[in-house]
């Protein structure tokens, strides 16, 4: 069985992480540790690769949306890319792209990834 979270690429300019598969409820949890160790401390902007995901879960869609709001309290932005299709929908539906980026190809998202974030978390 293929990894369903991988680092496709890490550099001082950018981050892009590769999700596959399911991201299920278990199949998140299981990687979520892995995830957040990869984000933490990034000082760039980050490329969320789901094109290839074939159902995401609620917990998946958080997973996406804590890094998307990390990255936006940094004042670095989060890029999703997403093939149209059911998972489009799904993170449409829940409004994700009011918090970052989309994106139909990793090209085009390499060039918005340096825009400002989209939204930044407000602070109590």
């Amino acid at each position: 069985m293929a990894d369903p979270f991988t680092v496709a690429e890490s550099g001082p300019q950018l981050l892009v992480l590769r999700f596959a598969g399911q991201l299920n409820i278990p199949t998140a949890t299981a990687i979520e540790a892995r995830v957040l160790a990869a984000v933490k401390g990034v000082r760039s902007p980050i490329i969320m690769d789901i094109a290839t995901v074939s159902f995401i879960s609620s917990a998946a869609m958080g997973l996406l949306v804590r890094i998307a709001m990390d990255q936006a309290l940094a004042g670095y932005s989060a890029v999703l890319v997403l093939q149209d299709g059911p998972v489009e929908h799904a993170i449409r539906s829940a409004k994700l792209d009011l918090v970052l980026r989309t994106a139909y190809t990793e090209a085009l998202a390499r060039e918005i990834a340096h825009l400002p974030p989209l939204a930044v978390p407000r602070v109590r």
